[in-house]
């Protein structure tokens, strides 16, 4: 059964880049030979972006951009790809190989990766996958505008967190500044040299090194202050 990536990645640079990221940190994970059950479909108003890395996948399409939910993408995917279908936000990325998860899709599981919004009661749907199977459930999703509002689901599916499998950096949007300064300084390099590049620095990392830094004391904080080691994302930039 053949497997589905499943990217929207139009409007904004920040968008564009953050999935090349992904798809980088994708290909790093196979040592850039991606299995030919796997295929790549990105929603786009920037194809010439996404060129260099066709030739890593078997199958590499770019569609133009359609003004709609999430939701509605997985479903018009399913009516037009066989197969499982797993939907990513662009600032996520696998950090382990996902064959297990696509074996569960195919046996009728659903995965999801949600993120509590902070201060709020909304949850937000960052990875979403199944396959054919699960239409009536998807259904139920279009309905309901979000997975976490129908969690008891009438399909009774077995939903599963797909945690393990993603990272992600909602929290970061330094990360942004990063990535364009990324790019920009490594537009002529191959995909393979910039995998070699962007080992070098990772995105929950550095998440986890901001947050760190904001919970010190505040005389700790003023002392790095002093220092000159207080945290900033432009100190990642000496990576690459």
């Amino acid at each position: 059964m053949q497997n589905y990536l499943l990217y929207q990645a139009a409007g904004s640079i920040d968008t564009v880049n953050e999935c090349r990221y992904a798809l980088i940190k994708y290909l790093s994970l196979y040592n850039l030979k991606a299995p030919n059950t796997t295929s790549v479909i990105i929603y786009t108003d920037r194809p010439a972006m996404f060129e260099a890395f066709t030739s890593f996948f078997e199958h590499f399409e770019m569609k133009s951009p359609v003004v709609t939910s999430k939701y509605e993408r997985l479903k018009n995917a399913l009516s037009a790809y066989d197969g499982n279908i797993l939907f990513c936000d662009t600032d996520t990325y696998p950090v382990m190989p996902l064959e297990t998860l696509f074996d569960d899709l195919a046996n009728g599981k659903v995965y999801l990766y949600e993120e509590r919004e902070k201060n709020v009661t909304s949850h937000l749907d960052l990875v979403i996958g199944l396959n054919k199977s699960n239409n009536k459930f998807l259904q139920e999703i279009l309905e309901a505008r979000t997975i976490h509002a129908i969690q008891n689901n009438s399909s009774k599916l077995e939903i599963k967190n797909a945690l393990s499998f993603f990272g992600h950096y909602k929290n970061l949007p330094e990360f942004k500044i990063l990535l364009q300064s990324f790019f920009r300084k490594n537009e002529e390099e191959s995909i393979p040299n910039l995998i070699k590049a962007a080992h070098h620095f990772d995105a929950q990392q550095i998440l986890k090194e901001k947050e760190e830094y904001h919970n010190l004391p505040l005389y700790k904080k003023w002392f790095r202050n002093i220092k000159g080691t207080n945290w900033s994302i432009k100190k990642y930039e000496k990576k690459f």
